[in-house]
């Protein structure tokens, strides 16, 4: 009660909003006598804020998200986003690995990808969606959603497969997440 922007729910003192405008934003507000604060961040960014006042349940949330709104709009407004190096070649991989499953072994691929999905259950999932889409038209479509995230599009005839790549925050960068899906 008492947010202008809403909320939609609220587990182990986070509150968690699905704003219309601006997407999922993770929030705990609070105050102890003396003292108010307020922490935010986008999901779906990374970016935040995070506000402190000296005063007795200072009534910081409002500014500091306001302030979150802002920035967020800022980056909506600023250059396209760019992919890292490492995630570019991790793109360039992807028609590959659709032809050929196996090279899920290899090395550009993060220990948890088979962990997380067996390899013959990939090779079903991956084969599966090749056949759904029909026949491919050499076509393909990226949007990078931050340097190290991306997904792509290989376009056939009865639809797309959809690839969502994101990579692991080490030197050098895995492949971490290759998950396939398709869009008839």
């Amino acid at each position: 009660k008492g947010f202008p922007w809403g909320l939609s729910g609220y587990g182990y003192g986070l509150f968690v909003e699905a704003d219309p405008d601006v997407g999922t934003v993770s929030q705990h507000p609070g105050g102890y006598p003396g003292f108010g604060s307020y922490m935010g961040w986008h999901q779906a960014s990374g970016l935040g804020i995070v506000a402190f006042a000296n005063g007795t349940y200072a009534p910081v949330a409002a500014p500091a998200r306001a302030a979150l709104d802002a920035l967020l709009r800022r980056r909506e407004a600023a250059a396209e986003v760019l992919p890292t190096e490492h995630l570019r070649s991790a793109i360039d991989l992807v028609e590959r690995v659709i032809a050929d499953p196996s090279m899920l072994q290899g090395p550009d691929f993060a220990d948890n990808v088979l962990l997380d999905i067996p390899l013959a259950e990939r090779v079903a999932d991956i084969t599966a969606a090749r056949q759904a889409i029909g026949e491919y038209k050499g076509q393909n479509e990226v949007e990078v959603r931050s340097p190290t995230e991306a997904i792509y599009r290989m376009i056939g005839a009865r639809g797309a497969v959809e690839v969502t790549l994101s990579l692991t925050p080490t030197d050098p960068p895995h492949i971490q997440t290759f998950a396939v899906e398709v869009n008839a």
